[in-house]
C-alpha cells in the first residue's frame, strides 16, 4: 500500500539526503508529484521538505498541502502522531545508518570545515571523543525508529554504493515499480551533502585503538551497518 506520508529519517552523515531524494524519485516516477511545501507546513523555510519534529499540527498541514504521498526528511525522533500513523499503515519510512566509526570521521571533517568558515554547527567536533555523545544520542533515536512498524533500515553502503539497492527496497516497501538507474537520477541535479563518499573509511583513516573503542561502544550499530535488516513490519 502506498502511504500518505513517507518519512526519511537519517543519522548524521549516513547518506540520508540522497536517500530522501531516492524516495522522492520512486514516488515521482510512479506518478506522485513531490511539491516543495510551504513554511506553514514545514515549520520553517526549507530548501527541501525537511521537518524537525513531526508534530500533530505540522503533519496535518503537510497532508493538507500535499496532493498525494509525500516524502518528509527528518533527523529527529518519532512523535506520537507519527507512531500512530505507522501503526495504522498510513505512514511508512526508512531509517538510514552507517558504521559509527565512519560517522565519526565524517563529523570531524565537517567540524574542521565549520571552524575554518567560522560556522557554529559541527564546529564542536575536533577529536574522536567529541563525537561520542552525539553518536550515543543518535543511536537511541535510530533504535526508536526501528522499533516502529513500517520502517525500512538502509545502510550507507546500500544508499551510496549499492547502485539501485536503495530504490529497489524503497519501491518494494511501497508496492511501486522502479526503473533501473533510479539512484543515479535521484543524485543528478540534487544537493546530497556527500563528503568523501568512501566505504569503510575507518580502516585506513582511524587509529586502531579508536576504531576498537567505538566498535565496543556501539556493537549493534556496527553489526547493522554491515548487514542491515531489510524491514521491520
Amino acid at each position: 500500500m502506498t502511504p500518505r506520508l513517507y518519512i526519511s529519517y537519517g543519522m548524521t552523515k549516513t547518506g540520508s539526503t540522497l536517500a530522501y531524494h531516492i524516495a522522492r524519485t520512486v514516488l515521482e516516477e510512479a506518478g506522485f508529484a513531490q511539491p516543495q511545501l510551504s513554511e506553514r507546513a514545514l515549520g520553517a523555510v526549507r530548501r527541501i521538505n525537511y521537518v524537525d519534529d513531526l508534530t500533530e499540527g505540522l503533519v496535518a498541514a503537510i497532508l493538507n498541502e500535499a496532493p498525494g504521498p509525500i516524502v518528509i526528511k527528518t533527523h529527529q525522533r518519532p512523535t506520537p502522531t507519527v507512531a500512530d500513523m505507522l501503526a495504522e499503515g498510513t505512514a511508512m519510512g526508512h531509517a538510514c545508518l552507517r558504521d559509527p566509526r565512519d560517522m565519526a570521521l565524517s563529523m570531524l571533517d565537517h567540524g574542521a570545515r565549520a571552524r575554518a568558515k567560522g560556522h557554529l554547527p559541527f564546529a564542536e567536533f575536533a577529536q574522536i571523543d567529541d563525537t561520542l555523545p552525539s553518536l550515543r544520542d543518535q543511536a537511541e533515536t535510530l533504535r526508536q525508529w526501528r522499533a516502529l512498524p513500517g520502517i525500512l533500515t538502509l545502510s550507507y553502503d546500500q544508499i551510496a554504493f549499492g547502485e539501485d539497492a536503495a530504490p529497489i527496497l524503497i519501491a518494494a516497501q511501497m508496492g511501486l515499480p522502479v526503473a533501473p538507474g533510479a539512484a543515479r537520477r535521484a543524485k543528478d541535479g540534487h544537493f546530497t551533502q556527500f563528503n568523501k563518499g568512501i566505504p569503510d573509511r575507518h580502516r585506513s583513516e582511524m587509529a586502531a585503538a579508536d576504531a576498537e573503542r567505538i566498535a565496543t561502544l556501539f556493537p549493534e550499530l556496527v553489526a547493522l551497518a554491515a548487514q542491515p535488516n531489510v524491514a521491520r513490519q
